[in-house]
């Protein structure tokens, strides 16, 4: 018997324990448990983080802060500091990392505090091997999921990511397009949804449409802070954001692209060569961030999406 595991179980709802105890994927091969408000809970197992979505189960924001609160050892303000980076690991509990995302509350791009969360991130550092375990916690809320999935026009064969820069003029549809990319990637309903992290600065991505969906949302969070805290505490299989534009912003995209981690992204813009004058661009095109940059055009109600050739 694994007291990890045992102890990780004890945080969670009943629910989510005992549908995970269900599960017949080996213990051995779990790697990350996650729960989000509203929407689906999952569990990443195997080499390949291959994801499996716990139906029926989406908890509330509540249920969310007790979860947390039981992490914390009931004291979440000790805690403040970490979770305004985005992730702890809790006392006793060495190896264990659980990420908290949300909505939060900034001073420019210093995160003051994490003032609502819509998702929690439990990282399971080996082998987990446990009995079931009752977590004395409140029952959650069932909500009906949303199916529809939109034309998929960035996964190769295996799964893989495309890493894409979408650009247009302000008001040329990039907000649209990104949020049916979500939806293509990481609904329920596809044969391997993704793990998606969103970096929603201007909180404009984020709605009820993406109940069935296995994303995380930084809502609020500064493009930077959003990415170093997705890359680092909730390893997803692709960072989504919307309209880069700075260097620092580079920078920090940079640093998760050595993690491995593909970025889609979006960018105010008429043409490559425009994009690429800009230093922010430049120096993601000379690093080699994007493997391909997209033009966004809009006829009716269609996109129509041009690749560029790379110079």
């Amino acid at each position: 018997m694994n007291t990890m595991l045992c102890r990780v179980f004890s945080w969670l709802p009943r629910e989510v324990v005992k549908a995970l105890s269900d599960l017949p994927v080996p213990r051995e091969e779990w790697t990350e448990i996650r729960l989000r408000a509203g929407a689906p809970a999952s569990l990443t197992y195997g080499e390949r983080g291959k994801n499996t979505i716990l139906d029926g189960l989406a908890v509330s924001e509540y249920t969310l802060r007790t979860v947390l609160s039981a992490v914390c050892g009931g004291s979440v303000h000790a805690y403040d500091e970490e979770l305004r980076r985005g992730y702890l690991t809790p006392d006793g509990a060495e190896g264990i990392r659980v990420g908290a995302a949300g909505r939060v509350l900034t001073n420019g791009d210093t995160v003051l505090r994490l003032q609502r969360i819509s998702s929690l991130c439990i990282r399971l550092p080996h082998n987990p091997d446990c009995d079931f375990h009752e977590a004395e916690m409140p029952v959650r809320t069932d909500r009906e999921a949303r199916t529809v999935i939109p034309p998929e026009f960035l996964s190769q064969p295996g799964e893989h990511i495309i890493p894409t820069l979408f650009y247009a003029p302000p008001g040329g549809g990039k907000t649209t397009l990104l949020r049916g990319l979500i939806r293509a990637l990481s609904a329920k309903n596809r044969e391997l949804p993704l793990r998606c992290a969103v970096i929603d600065t201007g909180e404009e991505l984020y709605s009820a449409d993406f109940s069935d969906c296995i994303v995380d949302f930084f809502s609020g969070y500064p493009r930077g802070v959003g990415i170093s805290i997705a890359a680092r505490a909730f390893s997803p299989q692709a960072i989504l954001c919307d309209e880069l534009g700075t260097e620092a912003e580079a920078e920090t995209v940079l640093r998760a692209q050595a993690v491995g981690v593909p970025m889609i992204a979006t960018a105010h813009g008429d043409s490559l060569a425009g994009l690429l004058r800009r230093p922010c661009f430049r120096r993601l095109y000379e690093n080699g961030v994007f493997a391909q940059y997209v033009r966004i055009r809009r006829t009716g109600g269609e996109f129509v999406l041009e690749r560029e050739e790379i110079p």
